[in-house]
């Protein structure tokens, strides 16, 4: 590869991140994901040479979106849940009963300790009825 060819694909790569990060998304773009495990990132293309890893800022969850065409994007579902303290959202309920949870944005939403009662859903929210 030519020195012209390098210096390119890097110009490129870098209008990219900076396209990415300056429009309006909530995700970690580039570097900012290298760390993440398997899953929690994912690779947006942005031509045939270029490509760049995305994920939700500090790897904080597996439950996001992202496209290569027709502009590329990135959406961290993590962010778009509005909850009370009692509400658990994303890998936190796991391993809940699945009769117990229930989704926001995509993302898995459970009461606090899997309880098995008491979970209130909105398009955009969650909150946990406690009995009281």
């Amino acid at each position: 590869m030519s020195l012209k060819t390098v210096i390119l694909i890097a110009v490129v790569t870098l209008g990219c991140h900076v396209l990415l990060t300056k429009a309006q998304t909530n995700c970690g773009v580039g570097s900012a994901c290298d760390n993440c495990p398997e899953g929690y990132y994912g690779i947006v293309q942005i031509n045939p040479l270029v490509q760049v890893k995305v994920c939700c800022k500090g790897c904080s969850s597996k439950y996001f979106s992202y496209r290569s065409t027709p502009t590329p994007a990135c959406t961290c579902q993590y962010d778009r849940v509005i909850n009370d303290a009692s509400c658990w959202k994303g890998e936190q309920c796991d391993n809940c009963n699945s009769s117990y949870t229930g989704s926001v944005n995509g993302l898995p939403v459970c009461c606090s300790q899997c309880r098995a009662f008491g979970l209130i859903l909105s398009p955009t929210s969650c909150s946990c009825n406690d009995g009281a």
